[in-house]
């Protein structure tokens, strides 16, 4: 019933908020509010996440892959290519690998490879073990 959605979705909400630092609870809730209520309102529940939280990388990286898999794959690729200028080298370089994955996915095989080397070039050790799966898919 419309009661017990309301339950559970406010049980999932009120624990995303108990634990702003892990990203679980937050990717329940919207993965939760996505299947009961649509793609609206599991969009709408995770641009709110993001404006409450401080730290919303996670978050943003969701939303980047939320977006390609409705189709939005131009604004999907816009909200990824913000996030490889995160000051942080390694959630820039997560960045950029979740753009090489989504291109690749989208058949720009050599697009994907340019942020693959980027990442590379950020910090090659930390990337190897990233990026390892889309190198292997551009090589097929």
């Amino acid at each position: 019933t419309e009661g017990e959605v309301d339950v559970a979705e406010s049980a999932l909400r009120q624990l995303s908020q108990r634990q702003p630092d892990r990203r679980a609870p937050a990717y329940d809730l919207i993965r939760y509010i996505r299947a009961q209520k649509g793609e609206a309102a599991g969009r709408e529940a995770l641009n709110e996440l993001i404006a409450e939280r401080e730290d919303s990388f996670e978050l943003r990286l969701m939303l980047a892959q939320y977006e390609f898999d409705s189709d939005n794959i131009d604004l999907a690729y816009s909200l990824l290519r913000d996030l490889q200028s995160d000051e942080n080298v390694n959630n820039a370089n997560r960045a950029r690998i979740s753009l090489a994955r989504l291109l690749l996915r989208g058949g720009k095989k050599e697009e994907g490879l340019v942020f693959v080397q980027e990442a590379l070039k950020a910090d090659r050790k930390e990337v190897e073990a990233m990026a390892r799966p889309v190198i292997i898919r551009v090589g097929q």
